[in-house]
């Protein structure tokens, strides 16, 4: 939906807008695949910080191409440093042991 409203104020810039969004909504789903395989505290903020990623960067295609706003730029300012917060959690969270390593016994 995004990319219908935007496509023709992005000009020539509207593939790349195009394959920007894919790329996110690829990681997001990922993400949210991985947290309800595994769920684990690692994959949660991974998927925490795709979900912030992405939503930050709907709002700055919609801030630039559709529809300036002083809020947008607010919201685009607290869910940048939210998502890299997210993801350094993710950098330095431990995984964990998966149950074949736990017991070598068997």
């Amino acid at each position: 939906m995004v990319y219908q409203i935007l496509k023709e104020p992005m000009g020539e810039l509207y593939l790349l807008g195009f394959l920007h969004l894919v790329l996110l909504y690829i990681l997001l789903v990922v993400g949210a695949m991985h947290y309800i395989n595994i769920r684990s505290e690692k994959s949660l903020w991974f998927f925490l910080a795709m979900l912030n990623f992405s939503f930050s960067e709907n709002m700055l295609l919609i801030d630039r191409f559709y529809l300036e706003s002083y809020e947008l730029e607010v919201l685009i300012l607290i869910c940048k440093p939210l998502a890299m917060f997210f993801l350094v959690n993710y950098m330095i969270t431990k995984s964990l042991k998966l149950k074949s390593e736990e017991f070598e016994g068997f």
